[in-house]
């Protein structure tokens, strides 16, 4: 699988790398929103600029996403930690030292559903 995605990231490197060398002296224009002009850029500057404004974004918000995780797992290895030393303190705790109060009753066993007769016994 690795090797397939490694595969996909050269091949649009690649495709990349075609597509800026065909349109290298193509100009743009630049609008933003309906006040703002921005005349005559080279299209590989416009496509790194917006590359690299995906990325940046990408990765403050991967980041927030990572720092909550980090806490979440923190958070549950702690919790984790204390419910093992309370079963370890549960295991070493002796028959004599729990009253008798503490230890719930058994309920008795649930009565045998009574058999159902047939239909097809009735009939005759």
């Amino acid at each position: 699988m690795k090797i397939f995605v490694y595969l996909l990231q050269i091949l649009i490197i690649i495709l990349a790398v075609v597509f800026l060398v065909q349109h290298h002296n193509q100009l743009v224009d630049i609008k933003i929103l309906w006040f703002y002009t921005i005349p005559r850029v080279q299209l590989w500057a416009v496509i790194l600029f917006s590359f690299t404004a995906g990325a940046v974004v990408a990765w403050m918000l991967m980041s927030f996403y990572i720092i909550r995780t980090r806490s979440e797992t923190r958070a549950l290895k702690h919790k984790n930690r204390q419910l093992l030393s309370e079963l370890e303190s549960l295991r070493n705790i002796s028959l004599e030292e729990i009253p008798e109060d503490a230890i719930p009753e058994t309920p008795p066993p649930a009565p045998k559903p009574l058999p159902v007769a047939n239909s097809e016994s009735q009939e005759s």
